[in-house]
Parts: C-alpha cells; structure tokens; sequence
C-alpha cells in the first residue's frame, strides 16, 4: 500500500533518528525487531464509484522486553492522486492532532504523509491502532478497462504477523473482467456476503501480498488518475532521459580516456631496477613515490615520525613501566626536511616543558595533514621526480570533478522539483552528471604525475616495499627499515614477527611501544519508482 509501519522507543527515538542517517544503518533494516509483535494486522478496502478507496487498517502490537511511546506509519502517495480524510484511533478512542501523549502528529510531504501515534511508555501489553484515510483515484484506466493494485502489508517490516486479514468491497454497479487475485498462494480467500477476503497466519519479516482485481472502465464514474498521466508521459519521456544521461557518462569516459591517452604512465625496464637502499630518500618521500600519485598521509607521517626518533630528534619515554603508557619529548629542532618541520612544529606548538602524551599528539598530526602532505609534493617536485605538466593535467581533472559533481547534485534538485510528478526516471540526467564528476575525481586521483626519474624511484621503492613484504614473513635485519614500512603500512606485522627495533629497546617493551605509535598516528574511520509500478509500494517498517 507504500506505507511504511515504524515502531519507535521513546527513550531512542533522538539517538535513532541521527543513527538512521546514517548508511550502514540501513544494512539492519532486515533484522528483526526485538520485543515488538504484530498480533493481527487488518486492511479494510471499499472501492467507491469514482476510482478513490477507503482505507481502514487495524493492527494490534504486543510490546515486550522494552518500552515503546510511538507508532509510526508513512502513507505512500504513489498510484493516487493524494490521500484525504486522515483519522487515526488507539485502542478504539480517535485521537485529536498534537504532540503529546495520546494524540496524533500528522506530517504531510510531497511523496508521502508521515502518521505518528504518541502515547504513554507501554511494556508487556497489547494496544490496537486503527488509521482511516480515502486514497484518491486509485484505478488505473486503459483500453476499457479499470485495474487495481494494491500493496497490503508493509514490504519491509521488521516484525512478525501472527494474523493477517484483508477484505475488499466494490460497489455493486461495477463488473469485473477478471478475478480478485492474490499474487501469494499462501493467502486463503473466501467470499463475504458484501465482498471479497483472504487470510493467512505466521507471516514473517518483510513478507507481504499484492491484491489485484479489474474493472469495466464504464460501469464506475472515473477519470483518468494524474498520476497515470504522469506515468505515461514518463514512459515517453524515459527514451530521452536514457540516452541524455548515456551520452553524459560517454562524454566523460572520453575525456578521461583521451587525458589518460595523453598522459599514459612512463615507460622503465623493471629488470633492471634494485630495491631502493635506506638512505637513497626520506622514508616519507620514498613511501609517497611509490604510489605514482606522490600522494602524502598519515602513513607517511608515521613513516617520518619513526624515523625521527630512530634519529634521536624526537624521544619516546614510558610514563611507567608495563603501563604503556609513552610520552614522546623533543627539542627546538633546526636543519630539518621541510615535511619533517611540519611535524615537528605540530608537537613542539602543543608541548608542556618540551613534551606530549603519545596519545594526545594524535589530534595534532592530524590536523598537520595538510601542511604535511604539501611539503612532501613540494619536495618531489623539487627533486624532480613529478612531471608540471602532469600534476597540472591530474589538479584540472580533480577540480573539474568537484564543480561537475556539485553542479550534478544542485541539477538533480533541480529536476526533482521540476520533473518529480514523472517519478525517479528523470534523475539519471543529473545522476550521470554527478558519477562524471565522480569519474574525474577517481581519474584526477589516481593519474600517473611522476616524472621518468620519478617512475624508476618508485619502481625500487615498490621493489623494496616487496622485500620488506617477505622480511615480515621470515625475519632479517629490519632495523633500517621501521620507518620506510610504517610508509607502506607494514610495521604492524614487522613487530609481530620480529619485535620492536634496536632504537627502543631502552623501553621495557619495544613492540608494545611500537604498536602504541602506529596506534596514536592512525587516522579511524567508522561508518557510523514510477508512476506505473505496483500500486502503492511496500515501503519499510522498525522499531527502536
């Protein structure tokens, strides 16, 4: 019936409604809800002359385990013109509009109409909501003949129905031109003496049935739906809309294969190329080569952190012993690599007496990012291992990605209040423009920019970063290398298998200290249809 049937608990409905928000949120749309059990749910339709239906749903929840203080249910406007005459009841007494305990809060919108019941916190108890409403010009008119379809229960409820009704009454001047039908078998169906009903018990989670039934277009006073009007001039219109969005996304795959023509990765005889020796770059800038982009982060930060303190300018300290727990102390420093000052300017800016709890540094370097990341591009181009020409082709394509994606996004806004009453099919247009911006961003990301000495640098950086790959698996010498695999996001594994290394084994632990570094500079990241489809779609239904 493209209502959506949400169950919420008071004491989260604020905490959900910003988790919702969120996208994995949505991977738990199919659990099951805990506590919350639908014991009948009944769907009442009376079709009335004129194409419109009356609606009166009652469902009666058994609420367990935790408190609930609403219901909520979201009326779908598609296949019907709007919906009037909205009444809801719980436990039999209509409920008046408002925003308190034992009214009803309607929210109307421009696809949907949100119904919320609010009432007492309720646990261990049954209640019955009853929601009465007319949706209007419901049947869709072709050739003569009248149709109907209709969604019974949500598609997407994250409860179990014990019991299912569903009764359907027509007016007694209309004739069909084909059986009322379910389209699941598992309903059982049988005649009213003023109708038509089906039943079906022990429904689960997200199951729900399709009713369809036809007319003579003749024998009931109907006018042809808007909503079919749009339909059909969307069905016309979508041939249009294919072939712009199809041409757009053409357009700029051409521009990005015809860039990465231009542009195509240097050319080296990798026979030739030895894994890069210690001290042949900076342990941020090696890593950083290695990539093709000279792209710079927080690996490459800890790859200079590391090896700062193998240097001795920068000092890690246990606060006490077996509490690891480190503080990493330092002087002014001078004589450094411009991307080393960057970071050491971010501690030494926030020290007390020269010094910083470990785990506090790490807001700190984060913020360096930056800096960082530009004084390491600085000094791969004044190395001369990144091509101009190059970086100035990959920095065009990353802003021409930015303006078409935001402009792909202001355009689909734009043609959803133009072009909504056609339904989604109108939003591929501004949709290929926002994955061309998205296709420039990749393209401008990942575009080879070194220059030929940078491509045989990064090749022994990559030949290195492969040695360092089996050291970790059978243990050598790694003492020079701390730094150059916390780069490459491998000094994990390196302490797992070998320990901490030689220049901190003044601590009681050289592996934990190790971990604790790589931990405090780790940047975390939690992840936190048309007018003419089936009548009224399922929608989804929760409870929190």
């Amino acid at each position: 019936m493209g209502d959506d049937l949400v169950v919420k608990r008071s004491l989260a409905a604020v905490v959900c409604g910003l988790v919702c928000l969120a996208w994995p949120a949505l991977s738990l749309a199919q659990s099951p809800i805990r506590g919350l059990r639908a014991e009948r749910f009944d769907v009442n339709l009376t079709l009335l002359p004129d194409g419109s239906v009356d609606v009166r749903e009652t469902v009666i929840f058994r609420f367990t385990e935790k408190t609930f203080s609403e219901v909520e249910r979201v009326l779908s406007m598609d296949r019907r013109d709007g919906i009037i005459d909205v009444r809801a009841s719980l436990d039999g007494r209509p409920l008046p509009e408002g925003r308190g305990d034992d009214q009803v809060r309607l929210q109307p919108g421009r696809r949907s109409l949100r119904v919320t019941w609010q009432f007492p916190k309720t646990i261990d108890q049954s209640r019955t909501f009853t929601l009465e409403y007319r949706a209007m010009n419901v049947l869709a008119t072709t050739n003569g003949r009248a149709e109907f379809e209709w969604t019974v229960l949500p598609s997407r409820h994250r409860y179990g129905i014990d019991q299912a009704r569903v009764e359907w009454r027509v007016p007694v001047e209309a004739i069909r031109v084909e059986p009322t039908m379910l389209d699941d078998p598992r309903w059982t169906s049988g005649a009213l003496s003023d109708g038509w009903m089906a039943t079906r018990d022990g429904i689960g989670v997200n199951e729900t049935v399709v009713l369809r039934d036809g007319f003579q277009a003749s024998t009931l006073a109907l006018a042809v739906p808007a909503w079919q009007t749009h339909a059909d001039r969307a069905r016309q219109m979508a041939p249009s809309f294919i072939v712009g969005a199809m041409t757009l996304l053409v357009m700029a795959a051409g521009v990005v294969g015809m860039t990465r023509f231009r542009y195509p990765p240097q050319k080296i005889d990798r026979a030739v190329i030895l894994p890069a020796a210690a001290d042949s770059l900076a342990p941020a800038l090696g890593t950083a080569v290695a990539g093709g982009t000279a792209g710079a982060g927080m690996p490459q930060m800890q790859a200079t952190l590391l090896d700062l303190v193998r240097r001795g300018i920068v000092e890690i300290r246990e606060v006490a012993v077996g509490k690891k727990n480190y503080t990493l102390t330092m002087s002014a420093a001078q004589g450094l690599r411009p991307h080393e000052q960057v970071l050491t300017d971010a501690l030494w800016l926030q020290m007390k007496q020269g010094t910083i709890d470990l785990a506090k540094a790490r807001g700190h370097l984060v913020k360096a990012i930056p800096a960082f990341r530009r004084a390491v591009a600085s000094e791969l181009r004044a190395a001369g291992f990144v091509d101009a020409e190059r970086a100035a082709a990959a920095k065009g394509m990353r802003t021409a990605g930015v303006v078409v994606t935001v402009l792909g996004i202001a355009g689909m806004v734009i043609f959803g209040v133009v072009f909504g009453h056609l339904g989604d099919l109108p939003l591929l247009v501004p949709g290929a423009v926002v994955a061309s911006g998205i296709l420039f961003l990749i393209a401008g990301l990942t575009m080879p920019v070194l220059s030929q000495s940078g491509a045989v640098a990064a090749a022994a950086w990559r030949a290195r970063k492969r040695v360092l790959r089996t050291a970790a698996r059978t243990p050598a010498d790694l003492e020079p290398w701390w730094a150059v695999a916390a780069g490459f996001g491998l000094a994990g594994t390196l302490a797992k298998a070998g320990g901490g290394p030689a220049w901190l084994s003044h601590l009681s632990d050289s592996s934990s200290a190790m971990t604790a570094i790589l931990i405090a500079t780790t940047v975390h990241s939690s992840v936190g249809g048309g007018g003419g489809g089936v009548g009224g779609a399922g929608g989804s239904s929760s409870a929190h």
